[in-house]
């Protein structure tokens, strides 16, 4: 009886002692304790540790918009950007207008393509306070990048405005007039251009292709000329022979004939040139 009683008080003091560990086991973390280790983790570089904070922090509260916005960051960091772009764009959806998350949305934005997430996010900057001038570039890049020609073509006209010294703003803010199918405003931009910079190829170039497009032919005809004084590179040569193609004048068709005739070896396209050949050809009764 007496083994049975010391056995009976050894199983209590067992059980005692183990609830007692068990009460003084490690104590599930709050939300703002996983957050400040998590911030502890990413600072000094170890983003998988603070990826598993706030991962932690999110289970408990799905929503926490410093969970979100610090896991999106982390997994940025990292270069894990589609999982960065999900996560931030859930904050922004959450959370409209917070200049943290929309300061990485936008570059996590143009990495995955999302080039209009990208442009919202900036948008969402300036309404924050930031002068929507130092975001020009990006914006006009990002749009001409997705041909949101509308977008692309305002935004390079406002820098051609404050840096007018940049041919490149010119040549995509016209291309984007293409794009967003006004090509008068294209062909205005590209006469600044000409003024400005000068009879540069780009320019002359492009501006014969935008008018005939609309069927400017002696004004296409008029800017390959000019190009062809500064540069008679046989493809300008071509293009010039296209112009005089589709003019009236018979005279304009024979220089053309003569000129694809002339240069006919020099050329890969020789199906196109063949055919406008034999066009000439049937327009100036030549066997």
């Amino acid at each position: 009886m007496r083994s049975d009683k010391k056995l009976q008080l050894l199983n209590v003091m067992v059980v005692i002692i183990f609830l007692s560990i068990f009460a003084c086991g490690p104590k599930e973390k709050t939300i703002d304790e996983l957050l400040a280790l998590g911030q502890e983790s990413y600072e000094a570089g170890d983003y998988f540790e603070a990826r598993s904070y706030f991962g932690r922090a999110l289970k408990k509260e799905p929503s926490n918009r410093y969970a979100l916005y610090h896991l999106g960051r982390t997994y940025f960091a990292e270069n894990m950007y589609d999982s960065s772009y999900a996560t931030l764009s859930r904050a922004e959806k959450l959370y409209p207008g917070s200049r943290e998350v929309n300061s990485v949305l936008h570059q996590v934005s143009a990495k995955t393509g999302h080039y209009q997430a990208a442009i919202n996010a900036l948008m969402a900057l300036s309404r924050a306070g930031d002068p929507i001038e130092q975001y020009y570039k990006q914006i006009a890049e990002y749009a001409f990048t997705d041909t949101i020609a509308h977008t692309a073509y305002y935004y390079y006209r406002k820098l051609i405005e404050t840096e007018p010294d940049s041919l490149n703003y010119y040549l995509r803010c016209a291309e984007s007039a293409f794009y967003k199918s006004d090509i008068p405003s294209g062909i205005e931009v590209l006469k600044l251009a000409l003024k400005r910079f000068g009879d540069r190829p780009q320019i002359l170039s492009n501006l014969g292709k935008y008018y005939s497009y609309i069927q400017a032919y002696p004004e296409s005809e008029q800017a390959l000329r000019r190009l062809l004084q500064k540069d008679s590179s046989t493809v300008y040569q071509l293009q010039l022979a296209t112009f005089l193609t589709f003019q009236e004048d018979k005279s304009k068709k024979r220089e053309a004939y003569d000129i694809f005739s002339r240069l006919r070896a020099k050329t890969a396209e020789l199906e196109r040139i063949d055919s406008l050949i034999s066009y000439l050809e049937r327009e100036l009764g030549i066997k």
